[in-house]
């Protein structure tokens, strides 16, 4: 847990630029896979959560596979009880594509 990030309803929302540390730029859309992880934000919680979505994972391995690093979405700020706190971990993925070649002969239209 190495970074900060904030969502913005639009990337019109402030300006892209580095300033010292802190860089401010746009992530690309992606599809992830994600679980609700409630009390403070430890490095224990994250790596339970990140080790159940590994495990969804390799139960659905051919229909989806990792497609980045597990990262750790905190709700609420440092003033919230932990025991209140509600955080989100996922994992981007991207479907399986399947490798087999179709086969249209005998489709019956010519």
């Amino acid at each position: 847990m190495a970074s900060m990030a904030f969502v913005y309803p639009s990337e019109a929302t402030g300006q892209l630029q580095t300033d010292g540390s802190v860089k401010v730029e746009n992530v690309p859309p992606m599809t992830v896979v994600s679980i609700g992880v409630r009390g403070g934000y430890t490095a224990s919680r994250f790596l339970k959560a990140s080790g159940k979505l590994y495990l969804w994972l390799a139960e659905h391995k051919s229909q989806f596979t990792a497609a980045g690093q597990p990262r750790y979405l905190a709700y609420n700020s440092p003033f919230v009880p932990p025991p209140f706190q509600f955080g989100e971990v996922q994992i981007p993925i991207t479907p399986v594509v399947s490798t087999g070649a179709v086969n249209n002969s005998g489709s019956g239209s010519n």
